[in-house]
């Protein structure tokens, strides 16, 4: 279950989501005349009494002109350029579209609008 509260507070739209299942919070800060949101994770303890596991992720969903390109940090250090259901190594035959395009962001992702 997800309980939401949305604020505006000092011309920012706070975005608050809640997990009630597992401890979570998202906090989600839209800033007026920038271009950027700000995201804020808080998450655990995990339950694992039941002996299933858990992931716990946000899947961010844009109407931006991309064209699957976007940057990714690598552990806080670098940002990496990642093409969705594209890998350089091997040609990729996608069969799970979503899975095969996560990516741990520990810092940040850049994402940039084509169509702007």
């Amino acid at each position: 279950m997800l309980q939401k509260d949305t604020t505006l507070f000092n011309k920012i739209w706070w975005f608050l989501f809640k997990c009630l299942v597992i401890i979570c919070f998202q906090v989600t800060r839209l800033y007026k005349d920038k271009e950027h949101a700000e995201f804020e994770f808080s998450i655990g303890p995990i339950p694992t009494d039941d002996g299933v596991a858990k992931e716990v992720i946000t899947r961010i969903t844009a109407n931006m002109v991309t064209d699957k390109l976007f940057y990714a940090d690598s552990n806080g250090r670098d940002f990496l350029k990642r093409v969705r259901d594209y890998k350089e190594d091997w040609p990729l035959e996608v069969t799970q579209p979503i899975a095969g395009n996560y990516y741990p962001v520990t810092l940040g992702s850049l994402n940039k609008d084509m169509a702007r």
